[in-house]
């Protein structure tokens, strides 16, 4: 599937050097586009139907914003997905999956695409957006 976000940014040029996300819903360059289960996604620590759920209800604030005429463009800001990127990486270090083992889950960059944090900090982070995070036009 061929992805063309602003300014013809690609999805395979965004995510040359592995695929990276805001709280797994929003790339930057990609304006109105979401993700359910994008990178960083719990993939065996939360069961993926809350995952999607808390995804889904996360995503339909910004499809409301765009119903309502609040917003014809919403993108996610470099800054904040560099943030939660670091952050993510962060909470990775004490991990199993940070000892050197070989999985499918490291990049070819050796970052990990798996989500560190319990259920809590995943229902808190999806809980509603930060206007902050986004260019909302």
């Amino acid at each position: 599937m061929e992805i063309t976000g602003r300014d013809g940014l690609t999805i395979d040029k965004a995510w040359a050097a592995g695929p990276r996300a805001y709280r797994m819903t929003a790339i930057p360059g990609f304006p109105n586009m979401f993700t359910v289960l994008g990178p960083n996604s719990p993939t065996g620590s939360i069961p993926l139907q809350f995952s999607a759920e808390r995804t889904a209800d996360y995503i339909a604030c910004f499809l409301q914003m765009l119903r309502d005429g609040e917003a014809t463009s919403i993108e996610v800001t470099e800054g904040a997905t560099d943030e939660f990127n670091a952050d993510v990486s962060a909470a990775m270090t004490p991990t199993v999956w940070n000892t050197g083992c070989n999985s499918w889950y490291l990049t070819d960059d050796n970052t990990i695409d798996l989500w560190p944090y319990d259920r809590a900090t995943l229902t808190s982070m999806l809980a509603a957006p930060e206007a902050a995070h986004f260019r909302i036009r």
